[in-house]
């Protein structure tokens, strides 16, 4: 079975993330929040878009490390 992280474990992960600028994609609401939360959680800056069309918009305008797609 698998054991529970430690705190230094949590915080490694947490700092690989952070700085990470992502952009999520996904017509969910919902969806697109939680994600959202998640990201910042763990340091991350994150841009959102609704549908294929802003998230091309979105990656014109700026650059970003990693894109989420439903």
């Amino acid at each position: 079975t698998p054991q529970p992280r430690t705190d230094t474990e949590r915080m490694d992960e947490t700092s690989t993330a952070s700085g990470l600028r992502i952009l999520v994609v996904d017509d969910d609401q919902v969806s697109r929040i939680g994600m959202e939360r998640q990201l910042q959680k763990l340091g991350c800056t994150v841009h959102t878009a609704e549908d294929g069309s802003q998230a091309l918009d979105a990656l014109r305008t700026q650059p970003f490390d990693l894109v989420f797609l439903d």
